[in-house]
């Protein structure tokens, strides 16, 4: 259904009503847009009718009026009988969101939405169900007004560096991390009577859940260094000391690499990390300020991700470093990090896919608990 036939004055209602409803109702419909107008000047385009039919028996009322007028009233004043739909409903006024879709699961929800928004009607979409507990959770059904613009194929960058002493993720820091406005897919902005209007940000993922920024590491960890037994720059300690990684092992697994054949590689389940270093990467890169929604199969895994979330969610109980890589063979070093609900990877390795061994890349991802899948570069974690 397609609410795009909205009048903007009482000649263009009395040529919506004859030829969008049926003929029982015109009357009745024309003195319902009369009474509405006179009562709120303001809003001289009150009503949207579907384009796709001739003798309608529906009609959606702006979402602004939603608390302003009683339409039950208004029905009866208007002899508009109980057969004649009246809602709330924006219609097609061209306030759909801008901007590109990233992928297949944004679009269905930016349509999904969006056809609530102008109907009020969203139980065709393939995601329904999380439509409906996100209208709950933030009261939207209360909306005067409400609009959706996607965001997800500007792929906005977090470009990770250290800092006044932590670590610095795109603008978040250890002590400042509220990245709605960074990592959103869908921005929904909706108003509600006498309160200010506020933002939601959607942060939307598939395969994965949010992945964490990638550092550059080609300057933290320069082939000479490495070639030298031992990293000096003071950001490549950094990095190190954050995770706990030893120093002459870790130079030892590349030049390994590079002679052919890494054997000293293993695990250390018990590093000396940093944890005021770690967890301020973490947090800065996980960010609060935005609802988490994780699409894995059929279902969606969604919740507010508040302050208080995230630092219980990133308050770090273990680590674990590997050198070699999980097989203990291979030219990279990574960490797992567990804190109470979640787990984390991280890796430095080679991302060009040449058999270069010298390190170019720090990445990292992660998965609460109840999560089957991780967000993972291309080619994964795996050797």
């Amino acid at each position: 259904m397609a609410f795009n036939v909205i009048p903007k004055n009482l000649t263009e209602m009395r040529a919506a009503a004859g030829n969008h409803i049926d003929q029982r109702y015109r009357w009745g419909i024309i003195t319902f847009y009369r009474k509405i107008v006179d009562a709120n000047p303001s809003i001289p385009d009150p009503l949207a009718f579907n384009s796709g039919v001739t003798s309608g028996s529906s009609v959606k009322v702006i979402r602004a009026l939603k608390g302003q007028i009683d339409v039950a009233k208004l029905k009866r004043q208007c002899e508009l009988g109980p057969s004649f739909k009246v809602t709330f409903g924006d219609g097609s006024r061209g306030n759909r969101g801008t901007g590109n879709r990233g992928n297949l699961f944004e679009d269905h929800l930016f349509q999904g939405l969006n056809d609530w928004i102008e109907t009020g009607e969203y139980t065709n979409n393939t995601y329904k169900n999380f439509i409906f507990d996100l209208i709950e959770q933030y009261d939207l059904d209360d909306c005067q007004s409400i609009s959706v613009v996607a965001e997800g194929a500007q792929n906005k960058k977090r470009p990770i560096v250290f800092e006044s002493g932590n670590w610095k993720i795109g603008e978040a820091t250890a002590a400042s991390y509220d990245i709605g406005e960074t990592v959103t897919d869908l921005t929904l902005t909706a108003k509600l009577k006498n309160k200010p209007a506020k933002k939601i940000y959607l942060s939307l993922k598939t395969s994965g859940t949010t992945t964490m920024s990638n550092l550059g590491v080609k300057k933290t960890f320069p082939k000479t260094e490495i070639q030298s037994g031992s990293i000096t720059n003071t950001v490549g300690l950094k990095v190190l000391e954050t995770f706990g990684i030893d120093n002459k092992r870790f130079c030892r697994i590349f030049n390994e690499a590079a002679a052919g054949k890494v054997t000293s590689g293993g695990d250390d389940e018990s590093p000396d990390f940093d944890r005021t270093l770690l967890q301020g990467m973490i947090r800065g890169s996980i960010g609060y300020g935005y609802h988490y929604t994780h699409k894995q199969g059929n279902k969606i895994k969604h919740f507010p991700m508040t302050k208080q979330k995230c630092d219980t969610a990133t308050r770090v109980i273990s680590v674990t470093v590997h050198y070699g890589g999980k097989t203990g063979t291979g030219q990279r070093v990574d960490i797992t990090v567990k804190t109470p609900v979640m787990e984390l990877k991280f890796n430095i390795r080679d991302t060009s896919g040449s058999s270069n061994p010298w390190p170019d890349k720090l990445q990292s991802a992660y998965k609460f608990n109840d999560e089957t899948t991780y967000s993972i570069p291309t080619d994964g974690f795996e050797d």
